[in-house]
């Protein structure tokens, strides 16, 4: 549960980068996937004021307008930036 839309945003934004992606990924083994992998990726807190907090819930959003509009290369498009900006989450 978030406490704002831009919380739910962000944790939208994290969840759906490669890099989480790519950490899920590993705990799949034999086309059977674990159901702990989240337990052991440590999502940062949302901070409003956080600049890449509120940059990832912007993106975020951003690319839920543009999937609503059909706009694939407006999601591709932002969805390199979420991969490039989530990184500095670490």
């Amino acid at each position: 549960m978030t406490n704002s839309v831009d919380e739910a945003y962000y944790v939208a934004a994290v969840l759906n980068s490669d890099p989480v992606n790519t950490i899920i990924s590993g705990y799949i083994v034999d086309n059977h996937l674990s159901t702990h992998p989240i337990e052991n990726i440590i999502i940062p807190k949302f901070d409003s004021k956080n600049t890449i907090h509120a940059g990832l819930a912007s993106l975020s959003r951003d690319a839920h307008q543009a999937a609503a509009q059909g706009d694939i290369g407006g999601v591709k498009n932002v969805e390199q930036a979420v991969n490039e900006t989530v990184w500095g989450l670490w």
